[in-house]
């Protein structure tokens, strides 16, 4: 009965432990602990999609020099494995990209997974991908539109600041009204500022030109989360992963729309499928833990809580879920 009493209680607190729309966490995964020291990726474009198999990868390691070499596959993803524990850098090289390159640490867990998001040479428009086709009317983008919006990118991308950013993406717009690329952007760069009505404006101008591109329409789902719209966000998340069902922050973030909408039996598969696509998403780890203890599965909720603790040590619910899992291991620990 105790054990019973003290489960009760703690279903009665998961709202409090979950958390607002958002999706910013990285960090090696280890659940379950790989049998092998390895290094997991995916490559991206700029705008959202998996870039296309035979993306060159290079490993090298200051301790070591040349490790490895690889090719991304049919998903754009690489994985490296049989390695020792140090520090590496991976590169990306990609005809008209940027070489691109992450330093990766094993020194502290076996395992790691990163993504690289290629960037176009200045000049060069990213070619088309699987679910983002690259349509006749791009071709007739002025250049000056097209050098406007790689300024805001390197904007907001690389120097991190929005506001900059938004006078640029304004500029392409305007020259080039139908420039599906720079609406998104432009909307990115409002989410970033937290312009969350100027967001949905610019999402939905992108969707209006060309509602072929699964990028537009999961950040129009996730502006919607963060409106608070749910049932809003349900739809144009459902279309994004219509058109990508390998997309990571679309299933993580239909499941958050499902469980504030209260359906978390509809929420537990993307979150699963969150955690699987992304071993290392924390907030995933934390959803997931939170409809578990809600279907009474308190130890594997306790084994999500806890990689979310690993992965996230000090993040924003990491206090209230250490106090989360103190009393699952008290209620697990109590005579039946």
């Amino acid at each position: 009965m105790m054990f019973r009493a003290v489960l009760a209680m703690i279903l009665a607190i998961v709202g409090i432990a979950f958390f607002p729309p958002t999706l910013h966490s990285q960090a090696p995964p280890s659940r379950p602990a790989p049998p092998l020291t390895q290094i997991r990726g995916q490559v991206r474009y700029p705008h959202g999609p998996t870039a296309p198999p035979g993306v060159m990868i290079t490993l090298e390691s200051d301790q070591i020099g040349y490790v490895a070499q690889a090719q991304t596959d049919s998903q754009g993803k690489f994985t490296f494995v049989q390695l020792v524990q140090a520090v590496y850098v991976v590169r990306a090289r990609h005809p008209g990209f940027r070489e691109t390159y992450q330093r990766v640490d094993l020194t502290m867990s076996p395992t790691a997974y990163i993504v690289i998001s290629l960037t176009p040479v200045p000049g060069n428009a990213p070619p088309s991908a699987p679910g983002e086709p690259v349509s006749v009317a791009r071709l007739a983008i002025p250049e000056p539109a097209l050098k406007a919006l790689e300024k805001g990118k390197k904007l907001l991308q690389e120097s991190k600041d929005a506001g900059k950013s938004l006078g640029h993406f304004r500029k392409a717009v305007e020259i080039h009204p139908n420039y599906v690329e720079a609406h998104f952007f432009l909307g990115s760069a409002y989410m970033d500022l937290k312009r969350l009505p100027e967001a949905q404006q610019a999402f939905e101008k992108a969707i209006a030109i060309d509602d072929k591109r699964p990028a537009a329409h999961l950040a129009l789902g996730v502006c919607f989360n963060f409106q608070g719209n749910f049932a809003a966000a349900e739809k144009s998340l459902l279309r994004g992963l219509e058109m990508n069902p390998e997309a990571v922050e679309g299933h993580f973030e239909l499941g958050k729309a499902y469980w504030a909408l209260g359906r978390w039996p509809e929420a537990e598969p993307h979150a699963q499928k969150a955690v699987a696509l992304q071993p290392d998403l924390a907030a995933a780890h934390l959803l997931l833990g939170n409809i578990l203890l809600r279907k009474r599965e308190a130890p594997a909720a306790l084994q999500e809580f806890k990689e979310y603790l690993r992965l996230e040590p000090n993040g924003p619910f990491a206090a209230s879920t250490r106090d989360l899992v103190s009393k699952i291991e008290k209620a697990l620990a109590s005579p039946r």
